[in-house]
């Protein structure tokens, strides 16, 4: 399962997305900038996403994989706005 109905704040520099049900706290969340090829535990959502230009489609949010259980997830949500500092 992926998180659902991305929503991206170009002001604030941030990004959200609706929770998967039973993972409701952003511990449950990894977060890329780079389209999936590196990935982070999120800090909040909306998550902040930084400084400098990121191409659409690059931001993506997901449930955390647990590599102690070996649950690996392969689907994310992919923001499809592109984000720019002012």
């Amino acid at each position: 399962m992926a998180p659902t109905n991305p929503t991206v704040d170009d002001g604030f520099n941030t990004y959200g997305w609706t929770d998967v049900p039973r993972y409701s706290e952003p511990i449950d969340y990894e977060d890329s900038v780079n389209n999936g090829q590196t990935w982070k535990q999120v800090t909040a959502n909306p998550q902040p996403v930084g400084e400098g230009e990121i191409r659409a489609g690059a931001v993506q949010a997901r449930v955390k994989s647990n590599v102690n259980d070996d649950q690996c997830n392969p689907y994310s949500l992919k923001h499809d706005g592109s984000h720019s500092v002012s």
